[in-house]
Order: C-alpha cells, then sequence, then structure tokens
C-alpha cells in the first residue's frame, strides 16, 4: 500500500502544474475569506460578549426643549394647562413660569394669547426656543426685548420655575420626561446618566483637537424598580474604581496611545476646571453598550485613535456641570447632554410610551413634535445600529465564506474525479490485486488534504495585507481595541483543523463512492475474460 501511495504522490509531482493550480485556487480563497472575516469576527465576538453582561433598555428619550409642540409648550408653561399627563408649575402671579418682564415682552412681540390661537402658538414657538437657550447656558441673550434691552433667557422666568428647573439640570425637557415616568412609574423605569461631550485643545493656538472624549458615569447606580443597574460599564480590565481622581476609558483608546493601567492623561483646559480632571489616572479599561462605538456627536475629521469613552463618578460630573457647563469662559469644544433610558414594566409598549406623552384625552395632541425623534429606540439609537449593522456585514461574508470554501471543495473534488477517470484501469488492476477501497481511497484524500493545507497556509499569510486593510474599514466605528492581525487560538484552530478536517471526511466519503462505482464495471469485464 505505501508504495502505491508513493506511485500517487509522485504523479502528483510531476503534475506539478495542474497541483499548483490548485493550491493556488484554495490559497486566492482562503486568502479572500480570512482577510475578509478577521476583524468582523473578532468584533462580534467581543460584541456578543459585552451584550451579554449589560443591562439594557427599550427606549431613550432625547432631551431638547426645542422640539416642544408649541401648543403644550404654551398651554403647560404660560397658561397651567392640565390636559396632559403631569400637574402644572404654579405661580401665584398666575403667569406660569414666567416673570412679569418675560410675559410683558411676549406679549409686545407676539401680541395677547387669550383666545387667539395663532398667538398662543407664536408665544409658544418663541418661549420653546428660550427654554432651549436656558438649558444650554442661562445667561444666553434672547430675541426679546423690554424697555429697549435684550433680555437674558435667565430673566425671562420666575423665581419659582428657576428654582425647580435648576434640580434638572436647567432642562425643561428633562423635567417633563422625569415627571411623566413619575407619573406613570407603574409602567415604565427611567434611568438617567449625565453626559459631556468633550473636544481636547492641548494649546490655545491648536487648530485640531488632541482627544475627542465621550464623558459618563461609572458610578454604579441600582434602579430600584428593576433592582438592577441599567447601561452598566462592563470591565474589559483593571477596576472601576470611581474615585474623584480615577477613570475608565475605552481599551481601544489605551492601547492606541500607549496608555497602561494606573497612567495619567491630561485633559488640559477642563483640568484647569475641574481639579480632579487635571491629570486622572486610569483604574481600569471598559466599555458600556451604548459606546461600543463612536458618538456620532463629533465630526470626528481627525485621527479616530483619538477618540475615547470616559467613565467617572457622578461627583465629578456634577462638578462638572456646575464649574464648567455653567462657566462663561467654558473651554470650546464642551457640551452636556442628559442620557435618559426607560424600561418598559408590565407589559407596557411603545404605544404605551407615546400615549402618556399626549394629552389625556387626545392621542394627536402630543408634548413633542411627531417627527421630532424624542422617544428613540434601542436599536436605533446610533452606536448601537451602527453595531447591529457590522453583525449583518459579519452575517454576510461568514455566508460568503462559506460558499467560497465549499465551492474550492467541489473545484477540487472535479478534478480528483478527473484524476481517477484517467487511472480507473489502474484502480481496477489494484482492487483486482485485493486493495480495499478504503484504502485506495486514502491516496486520493491525502492528495485533497495537501491541496487544502497547502493553500490555507499560503492564504493565511498572504491575507495579513487585506487583514490590515479591514481593520482600518472597521476600527472608525468601535471603541473596542482588536488585533490587526487576526491569531486567535479559536479562528487559527477553525482555518488549520475544522475546516481541513471536515473536508478531508467529506472528500473520503464522496471518493470512497465514486471508486466503488468505476471499479465494479472493470472487475466485471476482467470476471467474463477469466
Amino acid at each position: 500500500m505505501k508504495k502505491v501511495l508513493k506511485s500517487y504522490i509522485r504523479t502528483y509531482l510531476k503534475q506539478w502544474i495542474e497541483s499548483l493550480g490548485l493550491i493556488l485556487f484554495v490559497t486566492i480563497l482562503s486568502l479572500a475569506v480570512i482577510g475578509i472575516l478577521a476583524s468582523p469576527l473578532q468584533l462580534s465576538g467581543k460584541n456578543k460578549s459585552i451584550n451579554q453582561a449589560t443591562n439594557t433598555w427599550n427606549y431613550s428619550l432625547i432631551s431638547s426643549p426645542s422640539k416642544f409642540e408649541n401648543e403644550f409648550t404654551y398651554s403647560y408653561f404660560v397658561a397651567e394647562s392640565k390636559a396632559y399627563n403631569l400637574a402644572p408649575i404654579k405661580d401665584p402671579n398666575g403667569l406660569g413660569i414666567l416673570s412679569q418682564v418675560g410675559y410683558d415682552a411676549l406679549k409686545s412681540k407676539d401680541n395677547n394669547p387669550i383666545g387667539n390661537v395663532e398667538n398662543q402658538l407664536a408665544w409658544g414657538e418663541d418661549l420653546k426656543n428660550i427654554l432651549n437657550n436656558y438649558f444650554n447656558y442661562p445667561e444666553t441673550p434672547t430675541d426679546l426685548s423690554y424697555g429697549g434691552k435684550t433680555l437674558l433667557a435667565s430673566e425671562v422666568f420666575n423665581d419659582v420655575f428657576k428654582n425647580i428647573i435648576k434640580k434638572y439640570y436647567n432642562d425643561a425637557s428633562y423635567y417633563v420626561n422625569n415627571k411623566i415616568m413619575e407619573t406613570y412609574q407603574n409602567q415604565f423605569a427611567l434611568s438617567v446618566d449625565l453626559e459631556f461631550y468633550y473636544e481636547s485643545y492641548g494649546t490655545p493656538t491648536t487648530i485640531t483637537p488632541d482627544g475627542y472624549y465621550y464623558i459618563t458615569s461609572g458610578t454604579k447606580k441600582i434602579n430600584p424598580t428593576l433592582g438592577k443597574w441599567v447601561d452598566n460599564p462592563v470591565m474589559l480590565k483593571g477596576e472601576n474604581k470611581t474615585q474623584d481622581n480615577e477613570i475608565v476609558v475605552t481599551d481601544k483608546f489605551a492601547k492606541d496611545n500607549n496608555y497602561q493601567l494606573n497612567n495619567k492623561i491630561n485633559f488640559y483646559n477642563l483640568g484647569t476646571l475641574v481639579p480632579e480632571l487635571k491629570e486622572p489616572v486610569i483604574s481600569g479599561f471598559g466599555t458600556k453598550v451604548d459606546t461600543l462605538s463612536q458618538s456620532d456627536y463629533f465630526s470626528m475629521t481627525g485621527d479616530p485613535s483619538k477618540y475615547a469613552a470616559v467613565f467617572i463618578n457622578d461627583n465629578i460630573l456634577n462638578k462638572m456641570y456646575q464649574n464648567v457647563l455653567l462657566n462663561q469662559n467654558k473651554p470650546k469644544g464642551f457640551n452636556f447632554g442628559i442620557n435618559q433610558k426607560v424600561n418598559f414594566l408590565n407589559n407596557s409598549s411603545f404605544t404605551t410610551l407615546r400615549n402618556v406623552f399626549t394629552q389625556k384625552n387626545n392621542f394627536d395632541k402630543s408634548v413633542y413634535l411627531a417627527s421630532s425623534g424624542v422617544l428613540m429606540a434601542y436599536n436605533s439609537l446610533g452606536p448601537i445600529s451602527k453595531i447591529s449593522s457590522m453583525k449583518v456585514t459579519t452575517t454576510i461574508y461568514t455566508l460568503l465564506g462559506i460558499g467560497m470554501i465549499v465551492l474550492a471543495f467541489i473545484f477540487i473534488s472535479f478534478v480528483m474525479k478527473k484524476e481517477m477517470n484517467k487511472t480507473r484501469k489502474q484502480l481496477g488492476i489494484f482492487k483486482a490485486l485485493g486493495y480495499r477501497t478504503s484504502e485506495l481511497v486514502w491516496i486520493f484524500t491525502v492528495k485533497t488534504l495537501i491541496t487544502i493545507m497547502g493553500g490555507l497556509i499560503f492564504g493565511y499569510l498572504l491575507s495579513i495585507p487585506l487583514q490590515i486593510y479591514m481593520y482600518g474599514q472597521f476600527e472608525t466605528m468601535v471603541t473596542i481595541s482588536y488585533d490587526k492581525v487576526y491569531a486567535g487560538w479559536g479562528f487559527m484552530t477553525i482555518i488549520f483543523i475544522v475546516v481541513p478536517v471536515f473536508f478531508t471526511i467529506a472528500s473520503y466519503i464522496t471518493t470512497f463512492l465514486y471508486i466503488r462505482l468505476l471499479a465494479i464495471p472493470f472487475l466485471l469485464k476482467y470476471y467474463y475474460k477469466i
């Protein structure tokens, strides 16, 4: 049997052009499959493990007073209407949230609203824009004037409103959302985190930011209704200590910028206003499910390696709000938001959620503009949808890869069958001499294995430039680190053990059946000659 095998192997080597062509064919296919799949497979695996360790939510509420319906803005904030699902803010003077100066200025600009729907809508339009200005910075000038003087946003509102709204970070939209969720706490659970967007400039003359930082909470907050921490950070290395001068950052940023545990980061101007962030220590690397990809807020025209999600404790977040956002000289490229997450309870649904933001007796009359996008489904959030689209891409690439591997096997099998047809006389003689079909099958199976293994080895080596290229295509989408050239033990096991073994077995079975069919006519002919 060894002589027969050696004879066929020598034939395989002698027919080097055909053999080389087969190996080259497998090499090209494996190069494409490995190169395309290396990055998305890594990312899909990491995303899956992070999602499994995260407590997710159903909908997000996007804060923005400018997205209020004009009718609601006037009815609730001025006329103190009870038509919506929340109690109005009442002022002893009967002016809603307005100061006397603010009321008179609006009346002068938009005329008397009493009994005039058109004027009421005009009041609502102006008022919601002023509420938005007040949220961004209370001392923002408005387009209202009184006594020849331009009014600041803070001058338009009365003290009752200002004392209430400061507990809600001056965000009328967050106030409304929070109060409605409290009213329907048997149907919804609200979880809230502050978030800041900061572009760091090393010097006043620097044009391009040295870093893009999405800064949010790392403090453990158990939602009392759900009994769990919604949108919890998932630690990949180190600890989430949440001390005042310690932070957690995303690991891709750390890897790209050579940061190690216990290293310090310089936040430049931010550190002058919040001393704890002058040079905080990195206590760990981690991420949240909604920070797996980069925030849509930043233009990110620069290097994606400069982007990081940063997790700090709530004390520092509140200090950032007081010392930075409310500071007239806040750093450029600094903005603020409130991340509001809603979990459904007791069979609630989107319809239930939408309806609580409408008038009690008229679902067509809403708190927010219909097309404002204030109610955002979890899967529609920018970072989440990016990851979802990447999963689809990975699935397509995987199916394409499987198809190409099967194509390679079919082609090799076709060539082997062609060779068996050429040597059918020899096969019949070997059968007549007593060689078992299983012994003869191994000759062709070994040749198939050599072809596949050779193609996979060369394909992997030649796929390295393509892997590096694909890394560049995906790195702008994610904040978790992964390898440019993938050599994970699971991936390598599949490529160099599972795939060859699977196709060797398949080759053995198909060749066994084919040789039996080839040998039978020859043996019958040989038998009748005798």
